[in-house]
């Protein structure tokens, strides 16, 4: 994986949480009820998801390629 595709993967896994977590807050309007799921999407899912696909031998590469 170049340089380039793993910052523009960072940038997305950003993007996405910051996403993610204005539209639970959209729902709830309440900032104290946003923090317990941003935490828990920014922390456990990703974490969670890329062990996942360490133990399954799974990359970013061959999930592009089944996008495709």
């Amino acid at each position: 994986m170049t340089i380039r595709a793993r910052s523009e993967t960072r940038a997305h896994l950003a993007l996405s949480v910051v996403l993610v977590v204005a539209v639970v807050f959209v729902f709830l309007r309440n900032p104290r009820g946003t923090l317990i799921p941003s935490v828990a999407v920014s922390g456990h899912s990703l974490i969670g998801t890329f062990m996942g696909m360490y133990l399954l031998g799974y990359s970013l590469d061959n999930l592009s390629l089944m996008a495709a």
